[in-house]
């Protein structure tokens, strides 16, 4: 069954079985706006976080070893060392 979308003159929506399928039909100019890009997390808030999620390991060999590798991964940077001449 095929039928052309009344608001939309530039769409064609066909429907297959279980499924729907959307067609641009002719030159239509499309844009894509919506949400703006999400900030990435700073190395302390990500390490805030995995400590967090570390807590929650009830053995204390398991969190500790957690709370080691969150630590080396989110730790601070560490500087690099002037070459001799």
């Amino acid at each position: 069954m095929v039928s052309s979308s009344p608001a939309f003159p530039n769409l064609e929506v066909v429907l297959q079985g279980s499924g729907v399928e959307v067609i641009l039909v002719g030159d239509t100019d499309v844009s894509v706006t919506g949400c703006a890009k999400v900030k990435a997390l700073t190395n302390a808030q990500n390490l805030k976080k995995a400590l967090k999620a570390c807590k929650k390991d009830k053995k204390k060999g398991k969190r500790q070893s957690c709370e080691k590798v969150a630590r080396k991964k989110f730790g601070p940077v560490a500087k690099k060392k002037k070459k001799k001449k």
